[in-house]
């Protein structure tokens, strides 16, 4: 069974003979506790979204989900951009990616930005 949760009946005999012997029964309640052995797994991924050049801040991009099976904090999932980007924010918590404020102009001549801006 992969309930996690498991009763047992546990019997205990004495040495007495015939009608003098006697018999104990307990009942054993066990449960498994989840340990952190899964890793987040992606919804949808790749992911592929459009923003407008010069968007304003905060423009909503797209969110992302990942998932995890392992119960309570072990299943909490966090969300970060690494290495951290300046073109983009995104929730710790729900994945929703935004434009940061920075500007985004898709004809920037700094290399370095354009290639921020696409990733």
């Amino acid at each position: 069974p992969d309930s996690g949760e498991y009763i047992l009946i546990v019997r205990a005999v004495d040495g007495g003979v015939g009608p003098q012997q006697k018999t104990g029964i307990a009942t054993v309640n066990i449960t498994v506790l989840d340990i952190n052995d899964n890793a987040p797994m992606w919804q949808d991924e790749p992911y592929n979204a459009n923003v407008v050049e010069m968007s304003p801040k905060n423009t909503d991009v797209i969110s992302v989900l990942a998932l995890d099976p392992d119960s309570g904090e072990n299943g909490t999932v966090v969300y970060s951009i690494s290495p951290v980007n300046p073109f983009y924010t995104i929730d710790n918590r729900t994945g929703k990616i935004r434009t940061s404020g920075a500007t985004l102009d898709r004809e920037s001549t700094n290399l370095r930005d354009a290639e921020l801006m696409r990733t």
